[in-house]
């Protein structure tokens, strides 16, 4: 199988360890064999994440395996961290891996890029296209026609309904759902549990039912 270095030793590199593994066990032709994590934290370097041990910064692994085709996938929840550290890989020379969960149900003619992470039990309905690294957690609806952008992240629960547009690096909170037709801008954030009924634009933060934009306090 193909070697996957997993960039990110958080609680959702543990995350996609547990697809990789899945993946491998029941498709053993897609899978991946995970050979550690890199994370740039240099005080867990040695330490053990889900079986598997973190070997450094990413560049640290690539040394450790100069000459061989590796695989990486971005597990960070920021998204713009993730889109960062993504380019980092690329000019590396790693591959970008898509992590798709076994029980995930896909119906025909869906779009998936490179570098995707798609958990367990999510649906994905006809002429779906979903974008370059982005992240979508368990039990996601994502309804037909829908477009997902690059480097958004759907979080657990969230239903995206028919014919639905979602910008680059835009966060849907868990449980979120957009009705049909409308479209969220890029680097929006919709709070979780929030009902959106109408269009979101470029950075808007809304949440709520039905959402309304959000100004947080100032910090101090």
């Amino acid at each position: 199988m193909k070697k996957l270095v997993i960039v990110g030793a958080g609680g959702f590199g543990a995350e996609v360890a547990w697809v990789a593994d899945d993946l491998a066990a029941a498709r053993p032709e897609e899978g991946y064999e995970v050979v550690g994590f890199a994370d740039d934290d240099s005080s867990i370097h040695g330490s053990e994440q889900y079986g598997y041990r973190c070997l450094g910064a990413v560049e640290h692994v690539v040394e450790r395996f100069r000459g061989e085709e590796l695989w990486y996938h971005c597990a960070l929840g920021d998204n713009a961290v993730r889109q960062r550290t993504a380019a980092r890989c690329d000019a590396l020379g790693l591959r970008a891996a898509t992590l798709i969960h076994p029980s995930v149900v896909r119906a025909k003619y869906v779009e998936i890029g490179e570098g995707t992470y798609i958990g367990a039990l999510a649906v994905l309905h006809p002429y779906v296209k979903i974008g370059r690294h982005v992240l979508i957690n368990v039990r996601v609806g994502i309804g037909h026609h829908a477009h997902i952008g690059d480097f958004a992240q759907l979080c657990p629960g969230v239903q995206i309904n028919g014919a639905c547009r979602v910008g680059d690096g835009t966060l849907f909170g868990s449980n979120a759902t957009i009705v049909q037709r409308r479209s969220v801008g890029q680097w929006a954030v919709i709070g979780a549990n929030s009902l959106v009924v109408g269009d979101v634009a470029d950075g808007r933060h809304v949440v709520g039912v039905p959402a309304r934009p959000f100004c947080p306090e100032p910090t101090k």
